[in-house]
């Protein structure tokens, strides 16, 4: 062997050495770099459900304290479209099941809304002195429907840290 050959031979050993010392440093950053987006979509699912959360626990303390956020709040009408879009991401977000069950507690706040509105009618129609009876009669059968209704919303309002855990937790988030 020639003084030549040798160095051609060590040369070459050299040359695939670092080419494949790169492919595994080019490997392990493309793994590391996947990790982090896979960590990073995470954080923004979580975000974005987070927000639905938040909304939603928002929106249903605003029910509970009896406030009609389309009444009572200057920024009723963006609140209550915000949490009807909440119900609509939802389902991406969230899937079918809670999307279902946004919808009850939008439709049950909606309902609380409209009862205390309707109990609120009853009682202009009184006459200066008394209610006649049948109005009386509706108003209680109106008051006892918002209770029933402000039961149901405060049950929501209750369970919803529970609806939303499954949903929550950075481990039960599956990416691939």
């Amino acid at each position: 062997m020639t003084a030549d050959n040798i160095i051609t031979i060590i040369y070459s050993i050299a040359t695939l050495s670092v080419s494949i010392t790169i492919a595994i440093f080019t490997y392990q950053l493309s793994k590391a770099q996947k990790n982090i987006a896979k960590e990073k979509l995470k954080l923004d699912l979580f975000d974005r459900r987070y927000l639905i959360y938040k909304n939603t626990k928002d929106y249903l303390s605003l029910a509970f304290r009896g406030k009609d956020v389309r009444v009572d709040n200057p920024d009723g009408d963006k609140f209550h479209k915000e949490m009807f879009d909440c119900k609509h991401q939802s389902f991406f977000l969230l899937g079918r099941e809670m999307s279902d069950e946004l919808y009850k507690i939008y439709c049950k706040i909606n309902e609380g809304f409209f009862r205390k509105n309707e109990l609120k009618d009853l009682y202009e129609e009184k006459k200066p002195k008394h209610f006649p009876d049948t109005t009386q009669k509706r108003i209680e059968e109106t008051r006892e429907k918002i209770r029933l209704v402000d039961e149901e919303i405060k049950a929501y309002f209750d369970r919803l840290d529970d609806l939303f855990a499954p949903y929550m937790s950075f481990e039960n988030l599956k990416i691939k």
